[in-house]
């Protein structure tokens, strides 16, 4: 049984993880509003979408996760327009913008905006290293900490954006959800099986043992805040993704993961199914943990800690080899 965690760069290490982009970014107008745009060498731009001033949300755009917004994209000069006050910036060479420490991180930047509608124009990312902590580098824009080792190459490899929007003061912070009820699926074959969490089911669990012929189970579970069941909706399936190339999935931002499938043996394909958790109306928040401890996949059994939800899954190669998974407190 897993429930310890650890740095998913130390799995790296030790097993050769490879984190494949699946499609580059195309070019796109630049939208309009509160938006970051990346631009690369060629002045192809891919838009980030913010998330709203006193909403207390926080996006992660891990630009080597399958299916995440300006996946592959190979940033060479970033633009900041319109952003909301007290947003807060993370620009990383991690690609899950681990901040637990630096042995595996070459490069991040934290950025803060001071004020309202905070616009800096088109710079280059290497460029912003040249200022000095504490520094405003454009107008309400702030460099709060650097690092960078002295081998780091910041040009075309940024991999982790976050953006964490400040809550509103008169806005309590509602609790954090539960789980009930957990339940274990009836077996599916691997090979060949399309699964759903019954509806108001967030997935918690699964476990499979042998090939691709052996049986794959999966643990669902209520959400629950302030006494009610949280509601399920707006069910989306991802594209096909090849497991055996080593491509990770993470749902998108303040998404839930609620099925699976797959056909085939290790070169078949695997499609999640995500969605949005909703209490009173409000979607609720996501907040992503590390990437749990590995097991093998052929006799690998996982569910998340107590009150959290899975929301990624990560395997490469056949049934003999490694698996992650990774969970998420909603609120």
């Amino acid at each position: 049984m897993i429930r310890t965690t650890f740095h998913a760069y130390g799995f790296a290490l030790l097993f050769g993880l490879t984190l494949l982009p699946v499609a580059m970014a195309t070019s796109e107008p630049p939208a309009t509003g509160a938006i970051i745009i990346l631009r690369d060498k060629d002045d192809a731009t891919c838009s980030l979408e913010i998330p709203a001033e006193g909403s207390g949300l926080t996006y992660r755009y891990e630009l080597e996760a399958f299916e995440t917004k300006c996946e592959g994209f190979k940033t060479r000069t970033i633009e900041f327009i319109e952003l909301p006050s007290a947003l807060r910036i993370l620009l990383s060479g991690d690609p899950w913008c681990a901040e637990g420490g630096r042995l595996f991180q070459n490069f991040w930047l934290r950025l803060k905006t001071t004020r309202k509608s905070t616009t800096v124009g088109i710079t280059q990312v290497t460029s912003l290293f040249d200022y000095n902590q504490g520094v405003i580098i454009g107008p309400g824009l702030l460099l709060e900490d650097k690092y960078k080792t002295a081998d780091a190459e910041v040009r075309d490899n940024l991999a982790c954006i976050k953006l964490v929007a400040s809550r509103a003061f008169d806005v309590p912070l509602p609790p954090a959800a539960t789980d009930r009820d957990r339940s274990w699926s009836t077996a599916y074959t691997e090979n060949s099986h399309d699964f759903s969490c019954p509806p108001n089911t967030i997935m918690t669990g699964r476990k499979h043992t042998g090939d691709e012929n052996g049986p794959t189970r999966y643990e669902c579970a209520n959400a629950i805040q302030s006494g009610a069941i949280v509601v399920i909706q707006d069910k989306v399936k991802s594209s096909g993704i090849k497991e055996s190339a080593g491509i990770y999935f993470v749902c998108p931002n303040n998404k839930i993961m609620t099925g699976r499938s797959h056909t085939g043996d290790e070169n078949g394909r695997t499609t999640y199914e995500c969605a949005t958790a909703t209490h009173a109306g409000r979607n609720l928040m996501v907040t992503p943990t590390q990437w749990a401890q590995s097991s093998n996949e052929h006799m690998g059994e996982f569910y998340c800690p107590a009150d959290q939800f899975l929301i990624g899954r990560w395997h490469q190669g056949d049934e003999e080899g490694h698996t992650m998974y990774r969970c998420a407190t909603l609120q």
